[in-house]
């Protein structure tokens, strides 16, 4: 993706969209997390998520609390992707298909031409090329809209 101009409506820092994108890639490590400790109780903790024990001053023997604390944790990065990927849908109005190809590209970190070329869309792309950038950059700003936002309500 080209970098935009800085009058640009959704331009970001490089670095911070770089951020975004590793952010939005373990969007399917964070479901597994979260579903692994929601469904595990106690008895297994996945190694994605020790960091909250020492942000939050967690004791180690309270196992509950710190279960707790790691479902909030997934739960609050889960439904900032859930807010982007929702306010993307409201804008794009071409077709249902139009966004289920950009959430595909979202997800799988794929440039326009490879996504088209995937068998799930028999090689045609439900949309332009730049009606597909301009959607992917509005999906980036958005989420760093959100993800800014519910920093702010913590």
């Amino acid at each position: 993706m080209k970098e935009l101009s800085k009058k640009s409506d959704y331009w970001l820092p490089k670095e911070r969209l770089l951020e975004l994108k590793h952010f939005v890639n373990q969007w399917d490590d964070m479901i597994v997390a979260r579903n692994e400790i929601f469904l595990s109780g106690n008895k297994k903790d996945p190694t994605y998520c020790t960091r909250n024990e020492v942000k939050c001053g967690l004791k180690k023997n309270d196992p509950t609390a710190v279960r707790a604390m790691k479902l909030f944790y997934y739960d609050k990065k889960l439904d900032i992707l859930i807010k982007a990927k929702k306010k993307l849908e409201t804008v794009v109005y071409e077709s249902d298909e139009a966004f289920l190809f950009i959430m595909y590209a979202i997800q799988n970190q794929l440039s326009y031409d490879v996504t088209a070329a995937r068998p799930l869309f028999d090689g045609v792309a439900p949309l332009s090329r730049r009606k597909f950038y301009e959607y992917l950059r509005y999906f980036y700003w958005v989420l760093d809209q959100v993800e800014k936002e519910s920093v702010l309500e913590v």
